[in-house]
């Protein structure tokens, strides 16, 4: 618990300052905090979200792996790989098979399932990815994770915007 409280009060500080030392500090400590209790939700739920937050996106598919395996029946996990390959890693495919798997789940918000239908056709798919963003910026715990989260929101509303205009 100390742990946890500790990463996540460290966490701003580490989100405003330039230097690598606060995302190997929070990686590694949100390991720890899952190796000590893989039953506990919280830290795998939010980590993964600090880490692609501290643009450590390899981490932050780490950590929502972890929660994937402790919390096997559980869509957000298998869900927030599948953003991560889509808005980060640029791997439609992966996305896909993710997300699939996410909205297979019993109790997974229908709108999963037509998420995976948007991605696998190839139409929509920011607007999956802007209706996920939207929900993060909701859920944001400060000004500059909610910034942040913003800035990649106009980003990809850009891209539509510009694809319109050149179609």
């Amino acid at each position: 618990d100390l742990l946890w409280i500790r990463a996540v009060l460290l966490f701003v500080d580490f989100l405003e300052s330039d230097s690598d030392d606060g995302v190997y500090w929070t990686r590694t400590v949100l390991k720890t905090v899952g190796t000590l209790d893989p039953a506990w939700r919280t830290p795998f739920f939010y980590g993964g979200g600090m880490l692609r937050l501290l643009d450590n996106i390899e981490g932050s598919d780490e950590i929502f792996s972890d929660g994937m395996k402790a919390f096997p029946q559980d869509a957000y996990f298998p869900f927030s790989l599948a953003m991560n390959a889509y808005l980060y890693h640029k791997d439609l495919e992966l996305a896909v098979e993710y997300l699939q798997k996410a909205a297979g789940m019993p109790g997974a918000p229908r709108w999963y399932r037509s998420a995976a239908a948007e991605f696998i056709s190839r139409q929509g798919r920011r607007a999956t990815a802007l209706l996920y963003l939207e929900e993060q910026i909701q859920n944001a715990n400060s000004e500059r994770e909610r910034v942040l989260l913003d800035n990649k929101y106009k980003s990809l509303q850009h891209e539509e915007v510009s694809e319109m205009l050149q179609d």
